[in-house]
């Protein structure tokens, strides 16, 4: 398991992102330090708060046939095919 280790703005940054996440009421869920993979078993079926959160953890946003997912590397295969 990868370690991630946060200064105190980006954990600060973190949770505001966490906030606004569950103000939007994006489903959320959180994944294994360093990873894509859900952290609980049952993910699926359980909903998750900013506070079940770990200061390590990364964020996972359910998604369905209405929602798009696209990572952050997208902006790197953006800038190769312009």
């Amino acid at each position: 398991m990868a370690t991630i280790t946060r200064t105190a703005v980006q954990l600060a940054e973190f949770r505001m992102a966490l906030a606004k996440y569950e103000t939007l009421k994006w489903p959320i869920f959180p994944c294994k330090p360093g990873t894509k993979e859900p952290r609980d078993s049952g993910w699926q079926d359980k909903s998750y708060a900013a506070s079940d959160f770990k200061d390590n953890d990364n964020v996972g946003i359910k998604v369905s046939s209405d929602w798009v997912d696209l990572d952050k590397c997208i902006d790197k295969l953006l800038t190769r095919v312009r």
